[in-house]
């Protein structure tokens, strides 16, 4: 699978980017490689008087088609094994992994000069009540969500290294007011779990942390409760591992839970439709127990 972000199609406008991102599988026996490299092929065009593009003058001394050779990608390292972050039936994997038109895939981003990418594997969880809907009543009320203010539990042993607890609910269905860098991600928490991985929790309810900087978590312990704070338009928790303890200045790191059970997955359009406060549809594709897997985009999740 491969996605282009920036222009349209292969063609990239003057003074533009573009970034690709790509998917590349291997079968269960192949022997894998150590490191992958793409190398990209590109044609320049001139402008012409009317400053529309055109072919390269062919007397031009800097050759018209070039290659060059990407980033080194190494390739082996495991994924992160953790515990589900919540409990209960009916959970929704929104902006999961790994469909490449979601926001969190595509939220590539400039930080101290360096390219980041925290959110690759970052999935916005929602809740179905015993109807299929993520809410009743009026969907810009807070208590319209039932799971509002559900237990957030720590995905793995840790100690607290970043925290924010400043940020006011947003009104649901609302675009997000007064964002700052400092409280896009609303009341959150940063645990080290170790091996270079830090687990980030985000928008949770304003003093619900049940922790602070330096204290030891362990899996399983509450940590705070589910809000709607920061960058966000309908309560839900907002959960990733990345590779730093910043949630901007960061790499998100490949993770699976140890264990859930999917109902399903949502029809095309189907996280638009709950979001509308219609009850879900849920096609039996991915149903079944999985262990050590990441929930895929949309899919509808038990956790114990």
């Amino acid at each position: 699978m491969m996605a282009v972000y920036g222009g349209k199609g292969r063609t990239l406008p003057p003074g533009t980017s573009a970034v690709v991102l790509m998917d590349v599988s291997f079968g269960a026996a192949d022997v894998l490689p150590t490191d992958l490299v793409a190398r990209v092929t590109a044609t320049r065009q001139s402008a012409g008087a009317d400053g529309k593009p055109g072919p390269m003058p062919k007397d031009s001394p800097v050759p018209a088609t070039f290659s060059f050779d990407g980033a080194v990608t190494t390739v082996g390292k495991p994924a992160v094994i953790v515990q589900p972050p919540l409990r209960g039936k009916g959970w929704v994997a929104v902006n999961g992994c790994c469909d490449s038109l979601t926001s969190h895939r595509g939220a590539v981003m400039a930080v101290n000069g360096q390219l980041r990418v925290p959110e690759r594997f970052a999935i916005d969880w929602v809740k179905l009540d015993d109807q299929g809907r993520v809410f009743t009543g009026d969907g810009s009320k807070l208590a319209s969500y039932a799971y509002y203010g559900t237990p957030v539990h720590a995905a793995a042993d840790g100690v607290v290294v970043n925290t924010y607890n400043a940020a006011d609910e947003q009104v649901p269905s609302e675009d997000a007011k007064g964002l700052t860098t400092e409280s896009i991600g609303g009341n959150m928490l940063v645990v080290d779990i170790g091996g270079g991985a830090f687990a980030f929790y985000a928008h949770m309810q304003r003093d619900s942390l049940k922790v602070q900087l330096g204290d030891h978590v362990r899996a399983g312990d509450v940590i705070g409760l589910l809000g709607n704070t920061g960058n966000s338009t309908a309560p839900h928790l907002h959960f990733h591992v990345m590779d730093g303890p910043s949630p901007l200045d960061a790499n998100g790191l490949p993770y699976v839970f140890s264990r859930f059970s999917s109902q399903g997955v949502l029809p095309p359009g189907g996280d638009d439709a709950i979001e509308s406060g219609e009850p879900a549809k849920i096609e039996a594709r991915l149903a079944g127990e999985h262990r050590n897997q990441l929930p895929l985009n949309n899919e509808v999740v038990d956790f114990e």
